[in-house]
């Protein structure tokens, strides 16, 4: 603390003084009519108002702190349900894209290399081999529909 620090204080509570000479706020009107007919003591009076106040605020804080509480355990219980959403999803979709027993995972369109092996294997030539890989994609989708 230093000189000016003090100076700062004594405007800040002459202020104040001013400040509850005239206050309209019910609240604190009542409280210093109160004190006034039962403590006149002013700096009794200035201390009772601090020490209420202080009691309002900490009461104050503490309804704060305590939904902030009760908002962290909702937050937690959502998080804990998206969390099993999330892995049933992810199961769904592993089961949907899941490649029935049997069937191997193939591109739809036939690349150029595929109709070449097609055609070589089968003796013909390269646009009949692409016709004959797209027929058999067409008739492995019908069947992976009928296996679920």
């Amino acid at each position: 603390m230093d000189v000016e620090k003090l100076e700062d204080l004594d405007r800040k509570f002459e202020l104040f003084k001013e400040k509850m000479g005239s206050t309209n706020h019910p609240f604190t009107r009542d409280t210093l009519d109160f004190l006034d007919k039962h403590r006149p003591n002013k700096a009794f009076q200035y201390w009772a108002l601090v020490m209420l106040q202080r009691e309002l605020d900490r009461a104050h804080t503490e309804g704060l702190a305590s939904q902030i509480w009760d908002l962290e355990g909702r937050i937690n219980e959502l998080l804990g349900r998206g969390a099993a959403v999330i892995k049933e999803r992810d199961e769904l979709r592993a089961k949907s894209n899941a490649v029935p027993e049997g069937f191997v995972l193939v591109p739809k369109e036939c690349s150029d290399n595929m109709a070449e092996i097609i055609a070589i294997t089968a003796k013909v030539c390269g646009g009949i081999a692409g016709d004959v890989y797209d027929a058999v994609i067409k008739q492995a989708m019908i069947e992976a529909l009928e296996v679920k």
